[in-house]
């Protein structure tokens, strides 16, 4: 499941990520994404920090805090200065600051889905 409010990482990543065989699920406000994550139960989330209608880090706090989806490998994808920081305050397993590298991108998801 990828969330961003930029249309082209949307589908950059998802033309990436569809090439190497995964399932993508796309959100682009992260208003619904909690919900959709605990009706899914994805394997992994990409989730950037700067959202329009709920932001990044309520989201990754919410999807922390409840059991249902607590275990879901959460990649925090920004180009917020503080990206690392904030990762680490909502326990997300990685980050990925923004203009990132392809070949990262599909490296990462691999460590935590393959």
């Amino acid at each position: 499941m990828i969330c961003d409010d930029d249309k082209g990482i949307l589908d950059v990543t998802r033309i990436v990520l569809e090439d190497k065989g995964y399932v993508v699920i796309l959100d682009s406000d992260g208003a619904g994404l909690y919900l959709k994550a605990k009706e899914v139960k994805p394997d992994l989330i990409l989730l950037d920090l700067w959202m329009p209608k709920m932001g990044g880090e309520e989201i990754a706090q919410s999807l922390k805090n409840d059991s249902e989806t607590k275990g879901i490998p959460l990649i925090i994808i920004s180009a917020s200065k503080d990206v690392e920081k904030v990762s680490k305050r909502i326990q997300a397993e990685a980050f990925l600051a923004k203009p990132f590298n392809i070949d990262t991108l599909e490296d990462m998801v691999d460590r935590y889905i393959g």
